[in-house]
């Protein structure tokens, strides 16, 4: 008996010095931080067309941006459809992301307007330009996992927009997009500078290793 009882201690001890490690390792949020950056001086359709023609448009990705000069995108443009995860018609951006985001998502956007609004949408593991259009032929849309519509100042501006309690699993990515709600409102984004660093942050559980992004 005291056998027994001595083996059933030794087995105890050994699982949970077994257990103990894996529960330390438990992954915790790490800060992540996404800037935007683009190609083109002034986006707008041209970066519409550079899509079109090379499948190409605007990332966002953990290197801060150099000092110089700002790229922009107009958030006014009335022609693109809004049932698409990234238009290149709209201040979008797409980055690589795999883990769990949690808790609040900031995006912060500069903007040099009139007084205007705008919808900011956020998706996470959609293929960019996934949309759905009577006129294609389509029916890819996915709705953003959140969405924000923002009352945009005049002037130059870094305006902070919140999306709330997230918690949502990404695999492979993240895109986020800005658009307007109506043709008056009329303003533009400013981007991929030091001066101009709009950007997301956010706190994610890595899918593997120390890192989101």
């Amino acid at each position: 008996m005291k056998k027994m009882i001595a083996i059933g201690l030794v087995v105890g001890l050994v699982g949970g010095a077994l257990v103990a490690p894996a529960m330390a390792k438990k992954a915790k949020p790490v800060k992540t931080t996404l800037y935007m950056h683009g190609d083109l001086p002034v986006a707008d359709m041209a970066e519409w067309i550079e899509g079109a023609t090379g499948g190409v448009h605007n990332k966002m990705d953990t290197t801060e941006p150099a000092a110089g000069a700002p790229k922009s995108h107009s958030y006014s443009l009335p022609v693109g459809n809004a049932d698409c995860a990234g238009n290149e018609l709209f201040p979008s951006w797409e980055g690589q992301v795999a883990g769990t985001i949690v808790g609040d998502l900031k995006l912060y956007a500069n903007t040099l307007a009139v007084p205007s609004t705008v919808i900011a949408r956020v998706w996470v593991d959609v293929p960019f330009g996934a949309c759905t259009s009577s006129t294609a032929g389509v029916s890819d849309f996915v709705p953003p996992i959140a969405e924000q519509e923002v009352e945009v100042p005049a002037g130059a501006n870094e305006i902070e927009i919140v999306f709330e309690k997230l918690k949502a699993k990404a695999t492979f990515n993240m895109i986020v997009e800005l658009h307007q709600t109506s043709p008056t409102s009329q303003g533009r984004v400013l981007y991929d500078s030091s001066d101009y660093p709009t950007r997301v942050e956010f706190n994610c559980i890595p899918q593997s290793g120390k890192a989101c992004a």
